[in-house]
């Protein structure tokens, strides 16, 4: 009798063979690529599948956002709401780093208009693109600018280039990132400027929370099946590089102590949520 062991799939980057499990969580498994240093799901959602995930329930929390005025949302919304403001202000500080005067600035996966909202407050003109509809609508309505719905790739035309084009925590969500990185680039005028954000595997939460997997079941850090790819910073630099993009600068951030532990309710109800927090809350600050 002939007997074979399961064999890792190829890198959905790069199509590398040297790839083997990294992790499992939610009946997912990520697969690291010693390549490219990406992991990766795997089996990959497709198209309709991926869509079905950012329901207006996904969105629910950051819908309660309001530009003006008192929010009566409960206080771990207001404190969700309160990091992504903090977060404009930072990419906005990043963005002013490379570029003198306001320009005119498009933010992919604008969400409900956070950045799009600290943008315009300090002098930029304004776009916004966002595949969810109820999402887009309310970015439209609260930043008062353009927010394009869905396919992007109507703006990546020779009379559509702007200034800045900007991703926060976009590309860890797409299918093909080489592409999309494609697609960005010809939104962006000659000499301009492209900006992203996204997790870093290889931070230090990430890398101490994997193991404590054994015991809590699961790696905190990732979010399958929303998010397809985990990059470190050697492996997007690479991918941008290749894709026609100088990196000028690289700046790393804490993750969000509330994203990485839950509210302080989640831990009433499960002994090792406590034992998770208390070994690790500190490299949240520390990361």
């Amino acid at each position: 009798m002939n007997s074979t062991q399961p064999t890792s799939p190829p890198c959905h980057l790069c199509n590398g063979r040297n790839t083997n499990v990294y992790c499992s969580k939610k009946n997912f498994q990520l697969f690291e690529c010693a390549n490219c240093n990406v992991l990766f799901l795997h089996p990959s959602p497709g198209e309709e599948e991926l869509r079905k995930l950012y329901t207006t329930e996904y969105h629910e929390n950051l819908l309660t956002w309001r530009t003006r005025g008192h929010s009566t949302a409960p206080r771990h919304v207001r404190a969700e709401i309160a990091y992504h403001l903090r977060s404009a202000k930072q990419h906005l500080q990043f963005v002013s780093r490379y570029v003198t005067a306001p320009g005119r600035l498009l933010d992919l996966g604008c969400s409900v208009g956070f950045f799009l909202y600290e943008a315009k407050q300090n002098g930029w003109d304004v776009e916004g693109a966002e595949w969810h509809p109820a999402t887009a609508l309310h970015a439209q309505k609260k930043v008062g600018c353009p927010v394009h719905l869905d396919d992007v790739k109507n703006l990546a035309q020779p009379d559509a280039k702007f200034d800045v084009v900007t991703a926060w925590d976009l590309i860890e969500h797409l299918a093909d990132p080489p592409g999309s990185l494609v697609t960005f680039g010809n939104m962006v005028s000659p000499g301009g400027l492209f900006c992203l954000s996204t997790p870093d595997y290889t931070g230090l939460l990430p890398r101490l929370s994997r193991w404590t997997v054994p015991w809590l079941g699961e790696w905190r850090h990732p979010e399958p099946p929303r998010h397809l790819y985990e990059f470190s910073e050697p492996a997007i630099c690479s991918i941008l590089q290749k894709n026609g993009f100088d990196v000028l600068g690289v700046e790393h951030d804490r993750l969000p102590a509330l994203a990485c532990f839950g509210d302080i309710s989640d831990h009433l109800e499960s002994g090792r949520q406590i034992m998770y927090t208390l070994l690790l809350l500190w490299s949240s600050y520390l990361g």
